[in-house]
């Protein structure tokens, strides 16, 4: 499944590689997209009901954060992920390449399955979450909001960097650089 926003369109520049790479390799595999995380959910829930037992988040930790909770208590699918999102915290944990071609060729050829731990959290609408991976509360929760909004078509971590700048200092002495 393949979220092409993230990455600020990593994700949609890297399909048709993953398609070539998959063809090329005899890998047996769908790539589905959606436009918005709702519809991404509801694919793999989807996907999870036909019976994949495997299905991999194209993005970032974002991405991989709702392929989770869309498929949590379905004992049967494992989930994985193809980095091609900002900052790609859980794959670089997971000792995974970057690059999600790269990443696609050692699932492939040494590809083990690994126990991960997920937290229950609660967000402050009350709406109960699986969450895997980095995360933060305070200037880093205020980063990422920028990370994902003012700045979400910058490329890569320095975009987390402009943002932790941003929700800390603010416009800058009057120079706004996005929106709250």
């Amino acid at each position: 499944m393949a979220n092409p926003t993230a990455g600020g369109g990593l994700a949609r520049e890297t399909l048709p590689q993953l398609r070539a790479f998959a063809l090329e390799r005899q890998w047996n595999v769908e790539f589905r997209s959606a436009d918005s995380s709702t519809e991404f959910a509801q694919i793999a829930r989807e996907e999870a009901a036909r019976g994949r037992e495997r299905i991999f988040a194209l993005g970032g930790d974002g991405t991989v954060q709702a392929l989770l909770n869309a498929v949590a208590g379905n004992s049967k699918v494992s989930i994985g992920v193809l980095p091609a999102g900002g900052g790609n915290d859980l794959a670089a944990a997971l000792g995974l390449p970057l690059d999600p071609v790269r990443a696609a060729e050692l699932i492939l050829t040494q590809g083990e399955g690994v126990a991960l731990d997920a937290a229950r959290v609660r967000t402050a609408d009350g709406v109960e979450r699986l969450y895997m991976g980095g995360g933060g509360v305070g200037l880093d929760a205020e980063a990422a909001r920028f990370a994902s909004g003012v700045y979400r078509r910058m490329r890569g971590r320095h975009r987390y960097l402009l943002s932790a700048i941003f929700a800390r200092w603010g416009n800058f002495g009057g120079l706004m650089c996005g929106s709250h």
